[in-house]
């Protein structure tokens, strides 16, 4: 599920396709967007208030998201391996090490947090806390090695599930498989590296895991929106301006038309109907200011915090959610719930993404010496 364009990995490429300062806004925009679909998908949803409470007018907001999500991540990825490989000397070891410290650094603190929310919730909630069976040690240590509910017919959700009331948790191994999945698809082609029994193992550990969501599995397909961002990075420099502005428009309406007909996110034509505003407004992005305009602080900031709303604002929402409604009101418990989930991913974020607390217990840690380049 990868492509292969000829000179992919030449540093005149990579200087073509470096992103603008607008360009990296346009995308720090798209994540906050998605990130903010799935939070108030959720609570729509958990409180069935207004018209995107299910899918009886329009897809589910959450799932709009998601796609969202996932072309980010094709688009992002198929970027950063061909700036990194412009000399054909980077490695999936690296691409392998700068993921994992990248991620772990939110993703375990995000699990504590949602343990600490959790009890927060057993001890307010006790007998309407919903998600003891996830609750435990096992499915932890399961969600922190992306094993939850992968491998083909997801047979590992037979003993890992999301953690806790994580629901949100399933689709952090679909993307870090596919991840790894394209990055071991495009190192090897492009640095044309020999067929060897480790890089065979290898591929058919990565393939075995993430076989599931290539084509099918829950999202339908959420490997074929992943490949749908990889080709958005290609495309991108063979779109005009104009062109890109008639297709955003349609592409909005249509929709629009589609949502309100079909009323699914996911399905190959609201994958592709999505892909088209996502290219279209990265292409607008570009040729509305110069290359050297610089990148927004603020959304930059908002966005990168974006990781740590995802992985717990499911939990706050819950939380509050089977508080006693006696005491509080639907429109009491629905605000706190946005209000403390969005607190909690800006101090979240500054804390351990921004000023990585954690990097010099990583830099020491036995993960560290598995990884480290040699």
């Amino acid at each position: 599920m990868t492509i292969f364009v000829e000179g992919v990995g030449n540093m005149e490429l990579c200087k073509e396709t470096a992103l603008s300062g607008t360009q990296q806004t346009v995308l720090d925009l798209f994540r906050i967007i998605a990130a903010l679909f799935v939070m108030l998908g959720h609570s729509f949803s958990f409180y069935q208030c207004t018209v995107f409470k299910d899918q009886t007018y329009f897809p589910y907001l959450q799932n709009i998201g998601v796609v969202l999500f996932f072309l980010l991540s094709g688009f992002l990825t198929a970027y950063s391996l061909n700036k990194n490989n412009y000399n054909h000397k980077y490695t999936f070891e690296i691409f392998f090490k700068h993921k994992m410290s990248r991620i772990l650094k939110e993703y375990i603190p995000g699990l504590v947090l949602i343990a600490l929310i959790d009890g927060v919730s057993i001890a307010v909630n006790g007998e309407r806390y919903a998600y003891y069976q996830a609750y435990n040690i096992k499915h932890f240590v399961g969600n922190v090695l992306m094993l939850h509910n992968m491998g083909p017919n997801s047979i590992l959700g037979h003993f890992f599930i999301p953690f806790g009331s994580g629901r949100p948790l399933w689709t952090l191994p679909v993307e870090w498989w596919l991840y790894m999945l394209y990055a071991a698809l495009f190192l090897s082609i492009s640095n044309k590296l020999v067929i060897s029994v480790p890089r065979v193992m290898l591929f058919g550990m990565i393939v075995f895991m993430s076989c599931n969501y290539l084509i099918t599995g829950r999202g339908a397909g959420l490997g074929f929106v992943f490949l749908l961002g990889v080709i958005a990075f290609y495309v991108n420099s063979l779109l005009k301006y104009e062109t890109a502005m008639l297709v955003f428009v349609c592409s909005c309406m249509l929709y629009m038309i589609y949502g309100a007909i079909y009323k699914e996110a996911y399905t190959v034509c609201s994958f592709i109907i999505l892909w088209l505003i996502f290219v279209s407004t990265l292409k607008i992005g570009e040729g509305s200011t110069e290359r050297k305009s610089r990148r927004n602080p603020i959304l930059c900031y908002l966005s990168k915090s974006t990781f740590m709303l995802y992985l717990t604002h499911y939990s706050v929402i819950d939380l509050f959610v089977r508080l006693n409604s006696s005491s509080f009101s639907i429109v009491t418990r629905f605000s706190l719930g946005i209000i403390v989930s969005v607190f909690l991913s800006l101090i979240g974020y500054y804390v351990f993404g921004y000023k990585d607390v954690f990097k010099k217990v990583f830099s020491n840690s036995v993960i560290h010496r598995i990884v480290k380049v040699r």
